[in-house]
């Protein structure tokens, strides 16, 4: 499965984790956190599309 689902629908979703990873970065999240953030939210939608 690709990290990034090929459902127009996800879209939105992409651009709130994007707009997210934004903010906990800004407000001193370290690096091995935003990355597992990242990937749960990824495999959320993922799971997601699948279904």
């Amino acid at each position: 499965m690709s990290a990034w689902p090929e459902s127009a629908s996800s879209w939105p979703a992409r651009l709130l984790l994007a707009y997210g990873v934004n903010l906990r970065s800004r407000a001193g999240a370290d690096a091995a956190t935003l990355r597992r953030t990242v990937t749960a939210a990824l495999d959320s939608i993922g799971a997601r599309a699948a279904a």
